[in-house]
């Protein structure tokens, strides 16, 4: 009973060791490389270039979110959301 004891552990340990999970923090790098845009544009780019994501993933499904910020520039923040795709967050099963 205990050696039996002893390998479920040892095979929930191993597969707890390999099983892929994680999260992944990340922010968005929006590059101005011309100097006569609008002054909108340039806000747009900084509240882009201020906003960072967190992906949530394991084995069976992967969570994407936008995290929480105070914008300098409210209506730009929510064009640049838009503009890097990430407006809403998303949810993906990973059957």
């Amino acid at each position: 009973m205990m050696k039996k004891i002893t390998v479920l552990l040892f095979v929930l340990y191993v597969s707890n060791i390999f099983s892929q999970t994680g999260i992944i923090k990340y922010t968005t790098k929006v590059v101005d490389n011309k100097s006569n845009v609008s002054e909108r544009i340039k806000r747009m780019i900084i509240e882009a270039n201020r906003t960072k994501y967190t992906l949530i993933y394991n084995l069976e499904k992967s969570y994407f979110q936008k995290d929480k910020n105070i914008p300098i520039y409210p209506l730009e923040a929510k064009l640049a959301s838009v503009l890097v795709r990430s407006n809403k967050n998303s949810h993906q099963l990973n059957n």
